[in-house]
């Protein structure tokens, strides 16, 4: 459970930030929906036959717009985990000490036996 649940939601900020979000995914699934339906409808009218790819350049442009409004909407919060996590790791090598020990991976399966004669 978030600290920003709905019960929060007499906040401006809060509810600007979670209109903000909403209106992101809502672009990002328009997005996807109507190039997807471009790229059939490019590929039933023979573009890709005829070496017209008309609905590249739409998908391109929109994409980009779209990357804009997310860098815009999540700008440094974008890998900030990877981020703090390889810094932990430098900085407890860079002191000396060990970094954090890694839960062993699961085990592995016994490889097969070779067919007998």
């Amino acid at each position: 459970m978030s600290r920003y649940d709905d019960d929060n939601d007499n906040d401006n900020e809060l509810r600007y930030v979670r209109e903000e979000v909403r209106r992101f995914k809502q672009h990002l699934l328009t997005y996807v929906v109507v190039v997807g339906a471009m790229f059939l409808l490019n590929l039933l009218t023979g573009g890709f036959w005829h070496g017209n790819f008309w609905f590249f350049w739409i998908a391109f442009f929109w994409g980009i717009a779209i990357a804009f409004q997310a860098a815009r909407l999540f700008g440094d919060d974008i890998g900030r985990g990877w981020e703090d996590r390889m810094v932990n790791h430098i900085m407890e090598r860079r002191r000396g000490n060990r970094p954090p020990e890694r839960p062993p991976s699961p085990p592995q399966a016994p490889p097969p036996a070779p067919p007998r004669p």
